[in-house]
């Protein structure tokens, strides 16, 4: 995923852009106006791919613009991000002098205030720069969305401190603001490269959003800066389970086990990794031990119900699936698993109402489309069966899964006959 730096003193533009970019799958990190931009890009090892920056926004001595300074100091440099230079001004009242200025020092281009009107022209124009392509069907509607910046309201204040804006970030992070609690946690450990936990719920942001490479980075720094962070372990096992890296998994949740024999936490990602290296029994171990000790752990009861499911027990996984539901109501996972265990039992009304819950949890489950599609076709829905099977297709090919669209289509065209 691509990172582009967004340096605005322009809330409103600011915000913007970062939609913008974020609906392409960009990676936005948001800098505060005052930072020395060119020493700390010389201290990183991992540019971004590109900087976007107010045209008013000033050395902290204030004696130059930093747009000037940064596009001077990309042009000595080989590979340097792409600078654009934003101006608040319409597309029809920045000068020509003002464009020539841009390139003159060394940046792409002046990029006038983003607007629903010139946005299928900015946003190519920078995603081009970076050989990224440009889904206009994804940054469809963006620029009515609100896009929320810190502070909030008029009765908060920013975070002048590491501490404050860990608190910002964790709060964001707790609403589901995934780009805010960035910013916040970024901010946080750039005045404090010892928070663990800020670290660590980045690495957890990243791994949401998909940035693998990122939450393996940020859980790194969590583990170097508080090796005893028990919930650091458990997180980059998570992460190294994604990645396919069982025995990296396993060994993370070992450490963790070993710092907290009583982490039930550390036992479900250790099961998982086990199963996905066919250890059934140590998987079933694990999950077994982590509901011991934890007896409303909705995801140790999903993750057991579907091992007995896969091992042919649908009375044991009907079961975990329902005590998984007691624990978490909304858990979409375990309704849209329980509705697989009905299908196969061939109660298609029942599987129906589970993957009704689960996309009224989750809306964009893609799987739970599908499945539903095939459950309405046997019960002789073909229109409905059609529709969920065309959702399901649409949502795939946004999360870039081409192989499961495929399989859709192949599904589809029989359901046409």
């Amino acid at each position: 995923m691509a990172t582009i730096l967004l340096v605005c003193e322009n809330p409103e533009h600011s915000s913007l852009w970062q939609a913008a970019l974020l609906t392409q799958g960009v990676q936005v990190e948001v800098m505060a106006s005052d930072t020395p931009l060119v020493s700390f890009l010389q201290a990183r090892t991992d540019w971004p791919a590109a900087i976007l920056i107010g045209m008013t926004v000033r050395s902290p001595d204030g004696a130059s613009l930093q747009a000037s300074d940064l596009s001077r100091w990309a042009k000595t440099q080989t590979a340097a991000p792409k600078i654009f230079v934003l101006n608040d001004k319409s597309d029809a009242t920045i000068k020509e002098s003002e464009q020539r200025w841009a390139t003159r020092q060394g940046a792409e281009a002046m990029l006038p205030q983003l607007t629903s009107q010139n946005l299928g022209i900015l946003l190519p124009q920078v995603l081009a720069a970076l050989n990224l392509p440009y889904n206009p069907d994804q940054a469809q509607g963006f620029i009515d969305t609100e896009v929320v910046t810190l502070p909030r309201s008029a009765e908060e204040s920013t975070p002048t401190d590491a501490a404050g804006y860990f608190r910002a970030g964790r709060e964001r992070y707790q609403q589901g603001d995934y780009q805010d609690a960035l910013n916040a946690f970024y901010e946080a450990v750039r005045r404090d490269a010892t928070l663990t936990e800020a670290h660590r719920l980045r690495g957890e942001i990243y791994l949401k959003l998909g940035n693998i490479d990122k939450a393996i980075a940020s859980l790194d720094k969590a583990i170097e800066t508080d090796p005893k962070s028990v919930a650091s372990y458990c997180s980059r096992a998570s992460v190294r389970y994604r990645l396919g890296d069982n025995q990296g998994a396993i060994a993370d949740a070992d450490q963790a086990l070993k710092l907290d024999p009583r982490c039930a936490l550390a036992y479900n990602e250790r099961g998982l990794a086990k199963l996905a290296s066919s250890d059934e029994r140590g998987a079933l171990q694990d999950y077994n031990q982590a509901l011991k000790l934890d007896k409303n752990f909705a995801q140790a009861y999903n993750n057991r119900g579907t091992l007995r499911a896969t091992q042919g027990d649908l009375n044991g996984a009907l079961a975990d699936y329902a005590q998984a539901l007691r624990s978490d109501p909304n858990y979409a996972d375990a309704y849209y698993n329980r509705g697989n265990v009905y299908s196969d039992r061939g109660d298609f009304t029942k599987a129906i109402a589970d993957y009704n819950e689960a996309l009224g949890s989750n809306p964009n489950f893609a799987q739970a489309y599908g499945n539903r599609g095939i459950a309405h076709y046997e019960l002789d829905r073909t229109k409905e069966a059609i529709a969920d099977t065309r959702k399901a297709i649409e949502l795939f090919r946004q999360m870039g899964d081409e192989t499961a669209a495929k399989q859709a289509e192949g599904v589809l065209k029989q359901m046409r006959g």
